[in-house]
C-alpha cells in the first residue's frame, strides 16, 4: 500500500512538472483620466472622492464690518505695494517715504538711498521683521 501510495505522489509530481504553463503578458489599464485612463469615468471618480470626505471646511462668522476692515486693508497695502515698485522703476512720487500702520502690521519705507529702496514690514502680533531691498532701476 505504501508503494502505491509514494508511486502515486511520484506520477502526480511528474505529472506536474511535464505539463506546461500558460500564460498571457500582463498589461496595465490605468483607471484615472488624469493618468491616461477612460474618460467617461472621470466624474463617477470625483463623485466616489468627494462622497468618501470627511473634512470639512471650518466656518468663520465675520460681520460686515470686519470684512469690510479686510478689503480696506487689502486695498491700501496694494496701493502701497503698486507706489513702491513704481519708485523702484522710477515712475512714483513715493520720495517721502514713512512709515503706515495697520491692525496687523507697520510698514516702514525707507528711500533715502538713491540706489535701493528699503521696506521693512512688522507684524505686531508676532514681532516678526521681513526686510525687503529693491534697486532703484530709473533715472
Amino acid at each position: 500500500m505504501q508503494t502505491l501510495y509514494r508511486l502515486s505522489q511520484v506520477v502526480i509530481a511528474l505529472a506536474t512538472l511535464t505539463m506546461s504553463a500558460q500564460a498571457t503578458e500582463l498589461t496595465y489599464r490605468p483607471i484615472n483620466p488624469s493618468f491616461g485612463g477612460n474618460s467617461p469615468q472621470g466624474n463617477f471618480l470625483i463623485g466616489k472622492a468627494q462622497s468618501q470626505n470627511k473634512h470639512k471646511a471650518p466656518v468663520v462668522d465675520r460681520n460686515a464690518i470686519d470684512s469690510f476692515q479686510d478689503s480696506l486693508e487689502r486695498r491700501v497695502l496694494s496701493q502701497m505695494a503698486r507706489e513702491i515698485v513704481d519708485t523702484s522703476f522710477g515712475e512714483g512720487d513715493f520720495s517721502e517715504g514713512g512709515t503706515f500702520s495697520t491692525d496687523m502690521f507697520s510698514i516702514e519705507v525707507d528711500n533715502s538711498d538713491p540706489f535701493v529702496v528699503i521696506v521693512t514690514i512688522i507684524n505686531k502680533d508676532t514681532g516678526e521683521e521681513t526686510i525687503i531691498e529693491m534697486p532703484v532701476l530709473g533715472p
